[in-house]
């Protein structure tokens, strides 16, 4: 049975929730640098105040909720905190072109591209448009057709390094859009299962369970279970959103009377949210290009910010900065979620997240040693060790992570179909044999 928690102000949360929303678009849409500041400021202490002054009985709520809130606060930081002029500053790019004669950049197909062109004013706009302008872009999380949108995002739906044998075309029609997305959901319903059958074949993940370091080595691995079973949730959710905003705007659109959208850029708008799980043979391959990158904008600035303010010149010296400091951040956020269903400052992310950049470090050393001395691996064998390297770092760290949130009973309130009992249940007698 999970530890009891004591609802406080829990009718608040959704309230509160709502209202930081309205506040962060409306303050990323009116003129006065004051009033964006004001209105800033009492995002920040709605925030502060739903993070230790709410808490409810449902611990993923809270959670998820938590670290929405938690990062909503770097990203307006980002916009309103380290930016000068956040409608000057961030600049959204220009319409589709076709291009005649031209070659495809890699990052746009059938002979079009993006350009930049004039800017656009936004502060000149009417408030109405100043609003949609900022609604899009709080938004576009990736930055997806904004100037600091995501790097090869939209190069290739899965990842820029597959075989071309590999690769699935991108759908250029309503339908063909929504039967990948489909597919992409029943892909997300079994990455879940499987990750969810892991997790209930370790006795590790029920709540007054013998800890992830008593396990037997076999099967420590099931920890990632965590893993799959978030990015099968959290990408359906992405994946629905993203086909209810399409036909949404398709409707709308219609019923305006102000022409179609082009359906074109419609689907363009909606890469997808992660990258192949083949591209995982290095920890910061994990990061880089095989999750999400929600997050990148305003971990970028941060450390950018951090980096001018310690004067550092160097380009590898900055680097170094930016890569601790966006996992800092990081970690940051994910420490203020522990903290929303903790209720103390007891949560392992700081420390799984403060470890992965010294892991990304000990990449780059290595790698750095091979070029030097002239080594040469084998590109499956080098491959091969990293797939392993990263399944036992990952295996040894994530538990630091979840060990206080399962403690918690975080896995009891989480759903858990049916079938996935049944499976762990069939499966559980088996796996007590090779203990």
């Amino acid at each position: 049975m999970k530890s009891e928690c004591i609802p406080t102000n829990a009718n608040l949360q959704i309230p509160i929730v709502i209202t930081i929303v309205c506040l962060s678009i409306l303050s990323l849409a009116v003129r006065p640098p004051l009033l964006r500041k004001l209105i800033f400021a009492t995002s920040l202490f709605l925030s502060y105040f739903w993070l230790w002054k709410t808490q409810s009985d449902n611990l993923v709520g809270d959670y998820s909720l938590g670290l929405w809130v938690a990062t909503n606060v770097f990203c307006l930081n980002d916009f309103l905190g380290l930016c000068d002029d956040v409608q000057k500053a961030v600049v959204r790019k220009r319409k589709r072109a076709t291009v005649t004669g031209g070659e495809d950049n890699g990052r746009l197909e059938d002979g079009k591209k993006e350009h930049s062109g004039e800017k656009e004013e936004i502060w000149t706009r009417p408030f109405s448009k100043r609003l949609q302008w900022a609604f899009e872009l709080w938004t576009a999380k990736r930055g997806v057709g904004w100037e600091h949108e995501v790097p090869g995002l939209r190069a290739h739906p899965t990842s820029n390094s597959l075989a071309p044998s590999l690769r699935t075309p991108r759908p250029k029609t309503l339908l063909g859009f929504i039967l990948a997305k489909i597919i992409e959901l029943a892909k997300c319903g079994l990455l879940y299962f499987i990750g969810d059958v892991l997790m209930q074949m370790n006795p590790s993940f029920q709540t007054h369970g013998p800890l992830f370091t008593e396990q037997v080595w076999w099967l420590r691995p099931t920890v990632l279970g965590h893993v799959l079973a978030a990015r099968g949730s959290i990408n359906a959710t992405y994946v629905v959103g993203s086909v209810l905003w399409v036909v949404g705007r398709l409707v709308l659109s219609g019923i305006s009377g102000k022409g179609k959208e082009d359906i074109g850029d419609l689907l363009d708008e909606w890469p997808p949210l992660f990258g192949s799980f083949l591209e995982a043979w290095s920890v910061r391959n994990v990061w880089r290009r095989v999750w999400h990158q929600m997050m990148r904008r305003f971990l970028l600035i941060h450390g950018g910010f951090v980096a001018d303010t310690l004067n550092a010149q160097s380009k590898s010296l900055r680097a170094f900065i930016n890569l601790y400091t966006a996992f800092c951040v990081s970690a940051s956020i994910h420490y203020l979620g522990d903290y929303a269903v903790l209720r103390d400052w007891t949560g392992g992310s700081m420390i799984f997240f403060m470890l992965q950049p010294v892991a990304i470090t000990l990449e780059m050393v290595v790698l750095r040693i091979i070029r030097t001395t002239g080594m040469l691996v084998p590109r499956r064998m080098a491959k091969a060790f990293g797939y392993t390297w990263v399944l036992v770092w990952f295996t040894a760290t994530l538990s630091m992570w979840v060990e206080p949130l399962v403690r918690a009973g975080f896995m009891e309130d989480g759903w858990h179909g049916p079938v996935v009992l049944w499976f762990a249940e069939k499966l559980r007698p088996e796996a007590a044999k090779w203990e």
